[in-house]
Order: structure tokens, then sequence, then C-alpha cells
């Protein structure tokens, strides 16, 4: 619900000279009459699945999408290229409009695990694929010993600490709820936007958005605008709304290293046979040390050092850093004492994931409980479970 209302601040000056508070106004009461059936509306849109690569329900989704911003009025269509996810586009054309605003989000979503979204089970639907798009509402979060409620009758009040559990609830088909909510709510207030509006819902990014940049050339007439807003991203803390200048990109690339063509007993080769997994790890660490600078040569380059204006404006946000090592359970932050904001103004180097062989529970050894002292038979075992 809080993002309705970032979104119609967000649109505050595109209105005509209407008072900000009255805009608030006219949007929290729009809220307070229709909750019920704002939830209702991500609900049935999060009940669709839109994992990326599942091109078959990705469709689905940006039709389901096309369709409902056309029921608001909007010239809506669907951005093609061939063998892709299609963007979907959408614009509403205000008579003697001197700007335009270009509102983006995506509408695909992450991999699942069925079997890890229990909380979402329907105790008589046994399949658990379709568990991930069974969207269930918690009284509170379901780590702080949230129960599962049932479905409030319209008119009925929203709790703000009710959860709805479902695959892409909050990243990012909340954000489209709100959006087409914001829609409703200018009209039903009779507010009259004074900028052109635009939007491009993306059906790739969780896979990087390797193709938007050809949708943006192709459809530049289509997609120009005065200011992107990127309705994409984490709650604050504080649980205001915020706007934020800014995001830093991201560039992928796998590192793989070989060892010997075949598995050895370190028992018989170790300190002989090069050890892929430690040659890696070793490679990794010497690319940030262990305040989390970033230690590839050129890598900050080309960043420009927090000017005096945005030092200030950080210093005036809400502290959160402790509330977040409490949540994430860890005791130090990297780069302590700097806080969150001033970390993320310095790309990072992240590793997304490890991989070697016999690791898990595919030791080629059996595991068993640790002997009183540690043995070198015990130390062949484990060091096994690397690729060698």
């Amino acid at each position: 619900m809080r993002a309705l209302l970032a979104f119609m601040l967000a649109l505050y000056s595109a209105v005509d000279d209407s008072p900000a508070n009255n805009v608030v106004k006219s949007v929290r009461a729009y809220r307070e009459a229709n909750e019920v059936q704002i939830l209702e509306a991500l609900r049935d849109y999060v009940a669709i699945p839109n994992v990326t690569a599942d091109g078959a329900n990705v469709r689905r989704n940006a039709q389901y999408l096309a369709s409902e911003l056309k029921r608001r009025g909007l010239n809506a269509e669907l951005l093609e290229r061939q063998g892709v996810n299609p963007v979907v586009y959408a614009d509403r054309i205000s008579i003697g409009a001197k700007r335009t605003l270009v509102i983006y989000t995506h509408y695909d979503g992450q991999p699942v695990r069925p079997a890890e979204w229990k909380v979402n089970a329907d105790l008589t639907d046994p399949d658990e694929q379709k568990r991930p798009w069974t969207p269930v509402l918690y009284d509170k979060p379901q780590s702080e010993g949230g129960k599962r409620l049932g479905w409030p009758a319209v008119g009925s009040r929203i709790d703000p600490e009710w959860r709805l559990y479902g695959r892409s609830s909050s990243d990012d088909k909340g954000p489209i709820v709100a959006i087409l909510s914001a829609l409703d709510a200018l009209k039903d207030a009779k507010v009259e936007p004074t900028s052109n509006l635009r939007f491009v819902f993306d059906g790739e990014e969780e896979d990087g958005s390797p193709n938007l940049a050809d949708f943006i050339k192709g459809h530049a007439d289509k997609l120009k605008g005065d200011i992107w807003l990127i309705f994409d991203g984490p709650t604050h803390q504080s649980r205001r709304p915020q706007l934020v200048f800014g995001v830093r990109g991201v560039v992928d690339f796998e590192i793989t290293v070989y060892g010997a063509v075949k598995e050895l007993h370190s028992g018989h080769y170790g300190n002989f046979a090069p050890n892929p997994a430690l040659r890696l790890s070793h490679l990794l660490a010497s690319m940030k040390d262990e305040r989390g600078n970033v230690l590839v040569k050129g890598f900050e380059d080309s960043v420009e050092p927090l000017s005096e204006l945005e030092q200030q404006a950080i210093e005036n946000l809400p502290d959160f850093d402790a509330q977040l090592r409490e949540e994430f359970q860890f005791a130090e932050s990297e780069g302590s004492p700097q806080t969150y904001w001033e970390r993320l103004s310095h790309p990072s180097l992240n590793i997304r994931g490890m991989a070697s062989s016999r690791v898990g529970k595919e030791p080629r050894t059996p595991s068993r409980p640790a002997p009183p002292r540690r043995s070198r038979c015990d130390w062949s075992r484990e060091t096994i479970r690397s690729r060698w």
C-alpha cells in the first residue's frame, strides 16, 4: 500500500496545481476504501507463474498486464522481438503536456524451488509445483511466528503488518499493482496529469535485461522521455517512501579453474597435483581485502567521489545499519564505520556462487562423526570433496 502513495508522490509534479496534501489525502482515501480489492488484484496477478525462462507463462503475464492497462483507458501493446520475452508498453498522453515521465518496472520473476515454499502449501493440493504461485495471507512475517489468515471480506481493514506470501509478490508485482491502483486513484479523484505518462514493463529483468537496449533503440519514439522512474527495490527500513537518484548496474563473469583430468585421492596426490578449488580461492581472495575494498587495479578509476551535498544528504538519512546487522545476523559490516549508503556509493565485487566437486551430500568417502583428534585420514576425506 505504501508503494501506491510513493507512486502518487512521484507523479505530484505532473499534476495540475493541486496542493500536495490534497493529492495525498485523495490517494489515502481511495486506498482505505479499496484495500481488499487492491490486495485481491495482487493475489490474482501473483498466481500467474512468471519465471523468466518460462516463455509461455511470461507471455500470459504480459497479456494480463496489457489487458489491465487497456481496461484503464491506456494505449497498451506488446513490443515484440523474435524469440525473447515481450516488453509491455502503454502511454497516457495529456493535451498540452510539456514533459514525459517514463515509468519502468519488470513483470518477470526469479526461479523457484517449490519444496522450499512450505508456507504456501495448500493442504488440499499435494502438487508442490503450485506452491510458489498459491498466494497466502499471514498476520505477520512467518519468521516472527505469523499465522495464516483467511481472505478478508470487501470493506475490511487491512493490517499493515499482514504479509502476502507468493513468488514475485514484492519483486516486482507489488509495484505493478500499485501503479495500476494509482491510475485508478487519479481517475477517482478527477486529477489530470500535466505530463505524458509512458509505461515500460520489462519481461527479462531477472535475466539481466539482455534485450532491453535493443527494444529501446528499436522503439526510440515510444520510449523517449524526460526522466525514467524505476519502481524496483527494497522497502526502506523506516517504511517511509523513498526516492533514490541512481542505481548500480551489474557486470557478470564466470571463472573456471581446471586441474587434473580426473579425480585424485588427496592421500596419494595431495601437495603434488594442483587443487583447482584452492587456486580459485586464492584468486578470489586477491580481488578484495578484509575491509571489503576491491583491489583490482583500475576498478574504481571512473568513480566520482560523493559531493558535499550528497554526503550531507546521506548524513540526514535515518540510521538503520544496526537494524540491518541484527536482521541479517552479522556482527560487523564491510567497510565499517562507513554507513550503508556510503558503501553503496562505490562499486562492489561479489561472489554470486561457487561450486566444486564432491561437496555437501556427495563426498566419495562416507561422512561419519568426527574422531576425538584430527587424523590424516580425516583431512584426506575433506579435501577430496573439491575438484582435483
